[in-house]
Formats: C-alpha cells, structure tokens, sequence
C-alpha cells in the first residue's frame, strides 16, 4: 500500500488528519502515507484525483482513496484505472493481496449518490 487519501464535509472531525487515524485504526503501518481533504461536496472526488495523479505519475502503484461514489468510478475507469468495490475483506493489507492474487470477493457498492 504506497498511501491513503481520503474526504468529508468540512466539520466532521477534532483531528487534524482522519485519514491518518483511518489508516492506523485499519491496521497499515506507519510508513504509509495518508492525506485527508475537507470540504462540502467534492471532497471524495478530490481524494481520488489526488489518488490517480499519484498513479499517472507512477508515484504509486496501489492507493486507497475515499468517495467511490459513481462519478468517481467512471472518472477512474476512463483513466484505466482499475476499480474495485464493495471488498468483503476488513484487513486493509489482505485485501490488496488478495484483489493482486485475484481471489478478493466483492460486492455492490454502498454509494447512493452521483
């Protein structure tokens, strides 16, 4: 995992950086990377540009970025970026070994808004 980008509406945290806490709580080690974006409407989307920039640019190869809701999906797949959504898998880590091995069961995505 080279690094975590996630967002939310501006307020919904004390911390300084959640996506680091986010991070931390869902068992990646502290050498990875994590930068968080607040702000109303936009933040998920933001996340992921920063996510896929990273990947363009061969920063990065894997990268977890939040907001999956559909516009950030097609923006990803028209990139050719690969998407995966709904991973059953609750370690961080062995999901990325298991979606590299081609054995991560997924589902729908949760998102309901465009």
């Amino acid at each position: 995992m080279d690094c975590v980008f996630l967002g939310s509406a501006a307020g919904c945290s004390h911390s300084n950086n959640p996506a680091r806490w986010a991070m931390l709580d869902a068992g990646l080690g502290y050498e990875t990377s994590a930068s968080y974006v607040e702000m109303q409407c936009g933040s998920g989307i933001d996340s992921i540009n920063h996510a896929a920039w990273k990947i363009l640019a061969n920063h990065a190869d894997i990268v977890i970025a939040g907001g999956m809701g559909p516009r950030a999906v097609e923006l990803f797949r028209q990139n050719g970026i690969d998407v995966v959504l709904g991973a059953q898998e609750s370690d961080p880590e062995q999901a990325v070994l298991s979606h590299l091995n081609g054995v991560l069961s997924t589902g729908d995505n949760v998102c309901d808004h465009g």
